[in-house]
């Protein structure tokens, strides 16, 4: 297909302390096979180089775009609050979003607008990706639950709670969808995809996934997920409660019977395990009672 005359597409991307990384992902982002693009970086009151370096690579490379724009915040707000105003900046038909530290293989949005294109009835598509970082040996492509998409929307929601088969760098949302969705809930500000995955399925957006890689997704130190420096400054341990983060979680189970939550436990209990120890840490996995009844689900559909 012609990239040329394809729908306009919004790539958002999520900074906060990405000065070291930032210019490899909007680098990432002008090498595009695909040419009908806007660019929204959102930036998270960084007090790093990382507003200073994207103005100059924006001043640079800004004609490439359809338009590019700078959001800036002068306290931390939080993942999901930041991602927020990048895609209600997005003037695009679809929404793609990246952290300031991944990099978008060269065809990733011509690959999720094709297969848009053939599959006009999904509001959300899903990708792979693959892992690099500093010393990170090369690793397969993380291939992910492409079963999901085929499950009911009520098995969906029971999977979601137990899962998260998609993370946000997977992603690729058509516009229309985020608004009549709401946008990413901010009352998680560290998890902006699970809950909004579960916001869409209990509305009934039809879900696709294609099997190609269109991400690399870096592991770092000083990534969000194992920086609890950030973790407190944006929602200490404390707030998680209600709708925060694992509460949340166990929030919806409670729509669940404890007949199913204990039936799950039990059939944990026949394994066998090296000591009593390992047992209980083994069935403090469990989250959900239909972990059993996903296993089966997944060998059947041959993933």
């Amino acid at each position: 297909m012609s990239t040329a005359s394809g729908p306009l597409v919004s790539v958002c991307v999520i900074t906060y302390q990405s000065a070291r990384y930032v210019e490899e992902t909007l680098d990432s982002i002008w090498a595009q096979t695909y040419a009908n693009l806007q660019l929204v970086v959102s930036d998270d009151g960084s007090t790093d180089e990382t507003v200073a370096i994207c103005q100059r690579w924006l001043a640079a490379h800004a004609d490439r775009f359809e338009s590019a724009d700078l959001l800036t915040v002068p306290a931390n707000t939080g993942i999901t609050a930041n991602a927020n105003r990048a895609f209600r900046a997005g003037k695009g038909e679809w929404l793609k979003v990246i952290a300031g530290d991944d990099k978008l293989l060269p065809n990733c949005v011509a690959d999720y607008v094709e297969f848009a294109a053939a599959h006009p009835k999904a509001d959300i598509l899903f990708a792979d990706m693959t892992a690099f970082g500093d010393g990170l040996s090369e690793q397969s492509p993380e291939r992910y639950h492409r079963f999901f998409t085929r499950l009911s929307a009520r098995e969906r929601w029971l999977y979601l709670l137990a899962y998260n088969p998609y993370p946000a760098p997977a992603s690729f949302v058509r516009r229309r969808t985020f608004e009549q969705l709401g946008g990413f809930d901010e009352s998680i500000p560290l998890m902006e995809d699970k809950p909004f995955w579960i916001k869409a399925t209990s509305a009934g957006t039809a879900m696709d996934c294609l099997d190609t890689i269109t991400v690399a997704y870096r592991k770092h130190a000083q990534s969000v997920t194992k920086d609890h420096s950030h973790r407190n400054k944006v929602g200490p341990l404390r707030r998680l409660t209600n709708r925060n983060s694992a509460a949340y979680f166990l929030d919806q189970m409670k729509r669940e019977s404890r007949w199913l939550w204990t039936f799950g436990v039990c059939h944990y209990a026949k394994k066998r395990f090296a000591s009593p120890w390992a047992a209980l840490l083994y069935q403090l996995r469990l989250v959900h009672p239909y972990y059993y009844y996903f296993r089966r689900l997944r060998r059947r559909l041959g993933e």
